[in-house]
């Protein structure tokens, strides 16, 4: 077999055993889902069988609990045996240390014998509902005030024959912090992280992390994850932009705090947004279409072919960059995984909603943090302004709240930064999530251009954006003066040979800043940066710009008729530093409206082999 040798064999063998050692101690994750798809521990099976008498002993150990975690299908999960119906349940976002929405009529359900009584006692309250045909039950809790007592829910059924106990409860603020790898990067991989985990003791900071779970075909109804307190025990492995923004938001409220923690890295938008909801915009369409194309023409048999075909190219790389003495670089020198039929690929439409989100709907949630993006940004940037607002509406349809709060991370910079103004797809998903932000009353932008870190894709400073997110929360909720905001455009006039711009929330005053610590920024003597100008030529050249009051003014002397601007309007706009008094970064904008890069493109453009000319 062509990957029992060599390089490559030793490994992906390597790989093996990191993740069958990772899945013993966690049972959490599966360690056979790669960048490209879902299982292909069949394959990697049969290598380890002829390079270790030992391996096979831990795939048969570890396999089970892997595939049911994180198969190409969670249909066949045993939470939906019928066996399971018939005993009085609840889902597993409800469990001991959970925290209750505040201040909200509370969805609380399960599944009991069909026609079976269930009543939940909570808080001096008493709830009744009967069991349906199908076994499931829902009720409502009525609204409470915020609680940092720790209290016990009830459950019993079958007049007390069943009963399901929940101990430690609080009552205070809930969130799902989705997402892909920049949410889901853990505390202790962060800058600082290791640190910050030893002192992490926050009792009224709860989480609930959801494991990974592909569903292509249909929503399932349970996760088996569990809540925790967090702890330096149990902090390392959270996400880390959600531990700042709920750290923040118990030191400033001392409400309690519950993150539903949903997160999986390099996955689409789409994937996060069942199939009948993408048919909302044309976008979204365009998406479903692709992928079920592209099942319909997969060959296996090509796709090994395929498959083979990209190893003997990598083997050849690898050979000929140790023959020349040249330095291996991973991150450009990747080892191909196998492909995987289009409808188990992380990116199949909704199966992570399937998966992942759809489980915890309707509990009642205070709002959602979302930081996603980065994976549709290169060719679907400004198609993100149609999908995103599909996501919002049918998170908040789920879950019960049509005026939900959406709070997204707005991308930071990455990749290199340019010598001239230039167009920028990534720049365009942040015009698209800046654009959705200000048509939805219920959404909120953390600006990050200012944590740009020599172009990396994963900037490790997540406490700038775990703050900034929570600075909108802290101004909804506790109805204060926090500005919660930096700059945004609002208007421009021309002045001669001179564009003036002016901007909403401006807080204190504008101001030129520099970031002087991990969320810290100081007023600084520099001139503006990062400001382009252009005529009736269409032509941008970077332009001088000076602060006047509450406006900027714009020019150069390149330009003697200027139209428009654009400020920040790049992959990687470095040094930008327009900010506001209270610390906060100007988004990045332009105030023309001339086509971009990706405003005409709806062809999610698949990987490579799922094209039709591949495999």
């Amino acid at each position: 077999m062509w990957i029992t040798e060599g390089l490559q064999s030793r490994k992906w063998e390597s790989n093996l055993r990191a993740g069958a050692a990772g899945a013993l101690r966690s049972g959490a994750h599966s360690p056979w889902y790669g960048r490209a798809g879902f299982s292909y521990a069949p394959s990697v099976m049969r290598m380890a069988f002829r390079r270790s008498w030992f391996l096979p002993l831990v795939l048969a150990l570890c396999l089970p609990v892997a595939w049911a975690r994180d198969g190409p299908d969670a249909e066949s999960s045993s939470l939906d045996s019928e066996a399971a119906v018939q005993a009085l349940r609840l889902p597993h976002v409800f469990g001991n240390a959970m925290v209750l929405q505040r201040d909200r009529a509370l969805p609380v359900w399960g599944w009991a014998r069909p026609g079976a009584s269930v009543q939940v006692r909570f808080a001096g309250q008493s709830h009744t509902a009967r069991a349906g045909q199908d076994g499931r039950w829902q009720l409502h809790l009525d609204p409470m005030p915020a609680s940092r007592e720790p209290r016990e829910l009830v459950v019993v059924s079958e007049g007390g024959a069943q009963m399901r106990a929940f101990e430690d409860v609080l009552v205070g603020d809930v969130y799902l912090a989705g997402g892909q790898s920049n949410m889901a990067i853990t505390l202790a991989s962060s800058r600082s992280g290791p640190m910050e985990v030893q002192r992490a003791n926050h009792p009224l900071l709860r989480f609930f992390r959801v494991p990974t779970m592909a569903s292509p075909s249909r929503a399932v109804e349970d996760v088996a994850g569990r809540w925790v307190a967090c702890t330096p025990q149990t902090a390392a492995d959270l996400s880390a932009v959600a531990y700042y923004f709920g750290r923040k938001l118990v030191a400033e409220s001392s409400v309690p705090v519950g993150i539903l923690q949903a997160a999986k890295a390099n996955t689409s938008a789409e994937s996060w947004v069942p199939r009948d909801a993408l048919a909302a915009s044309p976008a979204g369409r365009a998406y479903v279409r692709a992928w079920d194309a592209a099942e319909a023409r997969f060959d296996p048999d090509k796709a090994r072919a395929y498959d083979a075909r990209r190893i003997e190219a990598y083997r050849k790389r690898v050979t000929d960059a140790r023959v020349a003495g040249r330095k291996l670089n991973p991150s450009r020198l990747q080892q191909p995984h196998p492909t995987v039929p289009p409808r188990q690929h992380r990116g199949w439409p909704g199966t992570f909603f399937n998966g992942m989100i759809a489980p915890l709907e309707p509990f009642a949630l205070r709002g959602v943090i979302w930081y996603q993006g980065e994976h549709n940004a290169r060719v679907r940037g400004y198609a993100y302004r149609s999908v995103l607002p599909s996501l919002i509406e049918r998170w908040r349809r789920g879950f019960e709240n049509p005026e939900l709060e959406f709070y997204i991370v707005q991308l930071a910079g990455w990749l290199r930064p340019e010598s001239k103004p230039r167009e920028s797809a990534i720049a365009e998903l942040r015009e698209s999530q800046l654009r959705v932000h200000r048509e939805d009353p219920h959404s909120g932008l953390a600006v990050i251009i200012d944590t740009t870190e020599k172009g990396a894709l994963h900037p490790p400073n997540k406490q700038l954006p775990g703050e900034r997110l929570a600075l909108w929360a802290l101004a909804r909720e506790t109805g204060s003066d926090i500005e919660p905001s930096g700059p945004q455009f609002e208007s421009q006039r021309v002045e001669g040979n001179r564009v003036v711009l002016s901007f909403s929330h401006i807080g204190a005053g504008l101001m030129v800043g520099r970031r002087s610590g991990a969320v810290a920024v100081a007023a600084v003597q520099e001139p503006l940066v990062s400001f382009a100008i252009a005529g009736d030529d269409r032509t941008f050249v970077w332009a001088e710009a000076e602060i006047r009051g509450d406006e900027v003014v714009v020019w150069s002397d390149a330009v003697p008729a200027p139209l428009v601007v654009r400020y920040a309007w790049a992959d990687n706009p470095a040094g930008s530093n327009l900010y506001n008094r209270d610390g906060l970064p100007a988004s990045p904008f332009r105030t023309d409206s001339f086509p971009v890069s990706t405003q005409s493109r709806l062809d999610p453009r698949l990987p490579a082999a799922y094209r039709e000319a591949k495999p």
